[in-house]
C-alpha cells in the first residue's frame, strides 16, 4: 500500500508476511510527517538517521485521527517508559500501539532526516 506525508511521500513496503516497513524523509528540521495507519501491527520499532544539527526527533501517536494529520497527537515512549526523543541516530522499540503513528523532525538545523518504521503483527520471541 502507499502512504503520503508532508515531506516527499512516505513509502510503505510489505516485507515478510505480517510485516510492513514505512519510510519518511528525507526531511529537515521543522517537518512533521503525515501519520501512517498502523494499529493492526502491535509490534513496532523505528530507526532514526539524520544530520541532526540542533534538531530533536520525536514520535507521536493518535487514536482519533481520521487522515493522519487531524486529531490529537501524543508523544510515544520506549519500553522503559521514556519519551522517544533523539538528537543522534538511534533505533527504538515503541511501547504503545496507537492507530496512527508519525515522526516529528523538530525545528532546528537538522538535514537529511529519515525515519523508518518497522511494524509486525507478531511479537518477537
Amino acid at each position: 500500500t502507499a502512504g503520503s506525508d508532508l515531506l516527499t511521500g512516505a513509502v510503505q513496503v510489505r516485507v515478510p508476511t505480517g510485516t510492513m516497513k514505512i519510510v519518511w524523509g528525507p526531511a529537515v528540521g521543522g517537518d512533521t510527517a503525515t501519520g501512517a495507519l498502523t494499529g493492526q501491527f502491535p509490534d513496532k520499532s523505528i530507526v532514526i538517521a539524520a544530520t541532526f544539527g540542533t534538531s530533536t526527533f520525536t514520535v507521536e501517536g493518535s487514536n482519533d485521527s481520521t487522515d493522519g494529520t487531524n486529531g490529537t497527537w501524543i508523544g510515544l515512549v520506549d519500553p522503559q517508559g521514556t519519551l522517544i526523543s533523539k538528537t543522534a541516530n538511534a533505533i527504538e522499540e515503541i511501547l504503545e500501539n496507537p492507530m496512527w503513528i508519525r515522526p516529528v523532525f523538530g525545528a532546528g538545523t537538522g538535514t537529511a532526516m529519515t525515519a523508518t518504521l518497522e511494524c509486525s503483527t507478531v511479537a518477537r520471541g
